[in-house]
Parts: structure tokens; C-alpha cells; sequence
């Protein structure tokens, strides 16, 4: 009889389509053609740990990354994202006390 899979044993006996992933340098040749700026391997690693892209872990010293959240991703310099989401945000904020006061008059 043979012995039962742990669930961690099920799992990585799932077929994976590798057309779907990058390679880790791959990933970063993409990200510095879409951002025009060089993009390293460790700065792929670090987007897919804070899950800005997917990736899929192939062993404890490899990953690959999803080439549907790759293709589209634009790196920019550091805080350009965060500032202009924090300026939508408080866009948004403004609207909604503009339309609460309008309601109310």
C-alpha cells in the first residue's frame, strides 16, 4: 500500500504550463523594457514577495513569475506610486464631502 501525500506533496505534483511564467531574468528584461530603466533580479524577487506579481515557487531557491502580472507592470521610481495614490485618495475624499454638502443644501 502506498504511504498517503501530504497536502505540500499534493501540491507540487500539479502541472504547471511554463509558457505562463517567467524566468526570474527574464522577468527583469521584461519589467526594464516596460519601465525603461534597469531592473534587477533582486528588485523581481521583491515584487513578487510583497505580491505586487505573481509568482509560483518552484523550490526554496527559485521562483517564477506570472507573465499575466509582469507584462502589464510599470516600475517607477520609489514613492511615485504611493504619492499618487495618496493624492486619488484624497481626490476621492474631497468629492464625497463636495457631494455630502451638496445633498445637504
Amino acid at each position: 500500500m502506498a504511504p498517503k501525500k501530504t497536502p505540500a506533496e499534493a501540491e507540487r505534483q500539479v502541472p504547471v504550463n511554463l509558457n505562463d511564467y517567467y524566468f526570474p531574468a527574464e522577468a527583469a528584461q521584461r519589467l526594464s523594457q516596460n519601465s525603461g530603466k534597469t531592473v534587477t533580479v533582486d528588485a523581481v524577487r521583491k515584487l513578487g514577495n510583497l505580491g505586487l506579481i505573481g509568482k509560483l515557487k518552484v523550490n526554496p531557491r527559485m521562483s517564477l513569475y506570472l507573465k499575466a502580472d509582469v507584462d502589464p507592470y510599470v516600475v517607477e521610481d520609489r514613492g511615485i506610486k504611493a504619492a499618487r495614490k495618496q493624492q486619488e485618495r484624497a481626490h476621492a475624499r474631497k468629492q464625497a464631502q463636495q457631494s455630502s454638502l451638496d445633498e445637504a443644501a
